[in-house]
């Protein structure tokens, strides 16, 4: 499983009379609306691993070599932008599957971001050569990614799925300084299309918690209302998996990409983008997800 995401931003727009600039009572307001100017980018791929032989030559790049085998360095350098400051960053699963990408040759859709894996991201490129199956056992099943996978109704194999394998999950609070935070992302598999709506859909999800958001997956102590997973088709509440995204499903988001010329994957979505409305000045959560299903 793979997933690049890119362009989160946060911002605000408002119109602001020049006396209301000199306003001590606007100081807070005017505060939030220029730190709010300053964009965020946030990027991120994800894709789906099945063990097939990976030929050809790549165009895309992947490093996880210092500094990018530090999850604070992808997270505060890479991911973020100016006006906008992460804590508690957290990475679980093997060093080899998080790094830096760098897509600006490849089909991929994006310039470049931070690369998650559920093998050794040195097999994103075609020919490249890692481990495949980090051997998680089925007691490591993680609740919340079963439950979106599940979800999928499309599916009909969609209850078989009970298990989670190869885990890489990143985590960290961050502060909003605007009113909607943005971010685009590319979800891709190796499993398109052979797999689509079998026991073999391998899953991730964007977690949000924070002031105002209730959700039914589960949020650290500090946001105890639950999270909500915005990594969704849009226009809808469908999360995305090879199966609910395919040439006979919203078939206006996928790329076919058998050839692997560039990307050792069979297929990947386009570029997604996602809105939310936040609060600003309020602390929130993100959780980045993935994991294999059903194959390890």
């Amino acid at each position: 499983l793979k997933l690049y995401l890119t362009n989160i931003r946060e911002y605000r727009t408002a119109r602001i009379s020049l006396y209301s600039l000199f306003e001590s009572s606007n100081y807070l307001f005017l505060l939030c609306v220029l730190c709010a100017i300053k964009q965020f980018l946030m990027k991120l791929f994800i894709a789906l691993l099945l063990f097939l032989p990976f030929m050809g030559t790549s165009q895309i790049n992947v490093s996880n070599t210092a500094p990018y085998n530090s999850e604070q360095y992808l997270v505060e350098d890479i991911l973020l932008g100016n006006g906008v400051s992460a804590s508690n960053i957290t990475f679980s699963g093997e060093p080899t599957q998080i790094g830096f990408f760098n897509g600006v040759n490849s089909n991929i859709g994006l310039d470049s971001g931070v690369v998650m894996y559920t093998a050794d991201i040195a097999t994103i490129v075609p020919g490249g050569v890692g481990t495949d199956d980090f051997l998680t056992p089925a007691s490591q099943t993680d609740s919340d990614l079963i439950t979106v996978v599940q979800s999928v109704t499309s599916n009909p194999s969609a209850n078989q799925i009970t298990e989670t394998h190869d885990l890489a999950d990143l985590n960290f609070d961050f502060q909003v300084v605007g009113d909607t935070v943005e971010f685009e992302f590319v979800f891709a598999s190796d499993e398109y299309l052979t797999y689509v709506n079998t026991q073999y859909n391998d899953v991730f999800s964007f977690f949000l918690s924070g002031p105002g958001i209730s959700g039914p997956y589960s949020s650290p102590a500090g946001f105890p209302n639950g999270a909500v997973n915005v990594a969704l088709i849009p226009g809808t509440t469908d999360p995305i998996t090879i199966s609910s995204v395919h040439p006979g499903l919203n078939s206006q988001y996928y790329i076919d990409n058998p050839a692997n010329t560039t990307v050792s994957l069979n297929g990947f979505t386009t570029v997604v983008k996602v809105k939310y409305p936040v609060v600003c000045g309020e602390n929130y959560h993100f959780r980045f997800a993935i994991a294999d299903c059903g194959d390890g």
